[in-house]
């Protein structure tokens, strides 16, 4: 991920793109269980106002980001499945 110029803000971790969040997972700059927590603090400020989940499941999604923080810290393949258990 590339260092802000000093004139920039610092981005949360909400607003990173995907090469950027990769490319801080690959160099251990941050986990997706940290990740995760910005993402659903996020959402605890914007829900309540905006009432776009249906079926948001906070505990399933920390399970899954665990799993990845997991696999990324062994230096294995991520695994992208779409499909419910």
């Amino acid at each position: 991920m590339r260092e802000p110029a000093s004139d920039e803000a610092v981005t949360s971790l909400h607003d990173l793109s995907a090469v950027d969040l990769i490319a801080g997972f690959r160099a251990r700059q941050f986990f997706t269980v940290e990740v995760l927590e910005d993402v659903i603090a996020h959402i605890a400020v914007w829900e309540p106002h905006i009432k776009a989940l249906y079926a948001f499941d906070p505990d399933r999604a920390r399970a899954t980001a665990k799993a990845s923080t997991e696999r990324w810290q062994q230096g294995e393949r991520q695994v992208c499945s779409t499909a419910s258990p």
